[in-house]
């Protein structure tokens, strides 16, 4: 059991800075610069960052089932609003939201 959870953390955090060696071609999926598509990075690398500094010491201060429907909640939200998105930069700040 102990190597499936270190597994799974491992895959969980790569997930979050394998992106970085991908630049270019979420660049080009973007049809943005590559500066765009770094700060599209940073960004999910920062609302990573924020989730687990404000949101992780949240959870045990409130009931868990609330809390996880407010999370999925607000990130389905974040995830509708990048149905169509026009720019790079419209979709860094749906993410950090």
């Amino acid at each position: 059991m102990l190597f499936v959870l270190a597994v799974t953390c491992g895959v969980a955090v790569g997930n979050i800075y394998f992106p970085q060696a991908l630049v270019p071609l979420i660049a080009t999926g973007l049809r943005t610069s590559s500066d765009g598509a770094t700060l599209a990075v940073s960004a999910t690398q920062i609302g990573y960052a924020g989730g687990i500094f404000l949101l992780v010491p949240l959870g045990t201060a409130f009931r868990t089932g609330g809390f996880c429907s407010l999370c999925s909640v607000s990130r389905g939200s974040a995830c509708y609003s990048l149905d169509a998105p026009e720019t790079c930069r419209c979709w860094s700040l749906a993410v950090c939201w």
